[in-house]
């Protein structure tokens, strides 16, 4: 749906002042000055005064909201989703019971190995001692 006229004067009212790095407050001041210029020129300015009056306490309004629920978000965003993620790995990568299990039976088996390659060559060793 396409912006009528005045919804897109609020829209690049309040990007120019967003780009010029505004405080809300700040853009609310300078929102009320340029209506009492405009107010101030007459019958024509009463007029435009009305006109402008109402999209400009719009967004006003919308950018108090934005203020009041992206500023928390911005600050508590990115470590509530680092812990998430942090945990997701931390799950993917855990070891359950049964593996560790299975890992110290490979490990006895190994150990079992080596030693029965310990006694072949001590046995060796010996045979070949005894012959000399």
């Amino acid at each position: 749906m396409p912006l009528s006229d005045r919804e897109s004067f609020k829209v690049a009212v309040l990007q120019k002042c967003a780009e010029a790095g505004f405080t809300i407050e700040e853009t609310h001041a300078i929102v009320k000055e340029a209506l009492e210029q405009v107010k101030t020129a007459g019958p024509v300015g009463d007029f435009f005064g009305k006109v402008l009056k109402a999209p400009i306490d719009v967004g006003t309004h919308v950018l108090k909201r934005t203020a009041d629920y992206g500023i928390p978000l911005a600050l508590f965003g990115p470590p509530v989703l680092g812990y998430g993620a942090g945990r997701m790995l931390a799950k993917a990568t855990d070891i359950g019971d049964e593996d560790v299990d299975a890992m110290k039976q490979r490990e006895l088996v190994q150990l079992y190995e080596q030693s029965q390659e310990q006694l072949r060559r001590k046995k060796k060793l010996e045979q070949a001692l005894g012959n000399v």
